[in-house]
């Protein structure tokens, strides 16, 4: 039982870390960290969508429409441009 209970605070202590070093980062430079995070995030998450939305129209050719294929390409073309545009 004390194994795990040293290994959940080991675990919160990291993740406090992390917390408290964002929590930095957002008071001392915030324009350029809430800009970089969400383009990094929203760009992944419209990758993610796009791939979705390309695997279900190949997968499911009969129930899928080109609309899904047509969306999926537009939000992954849209989540490469804002994932690699972070760095600019």
């Amino acid at each position: 039982m004390e194994k795990k209970t040293s290994k959940f605070l080991r675990g919160e202590i990291l993740s406090s870390i992390c917390y408290i070093a964002l929590g930095l980062c957002l008071v001392l430079i915030p324009d350029q960290t809430v800009n970089i995070i969400c383009k990094v995030v929203f760009g992944l998450v419209m990758i993610a969508a796009g791939i979705y939305h390309i695997i279900i129209y190949a997968a499911e050719k009969e129930k899928a429409t080109v609309l899904d294929l047509f969306t999926g390409v537009i939000a992954a073309v849209l989540g490469v441009f804002l994932f690699l545009r972070h760095r600019l």
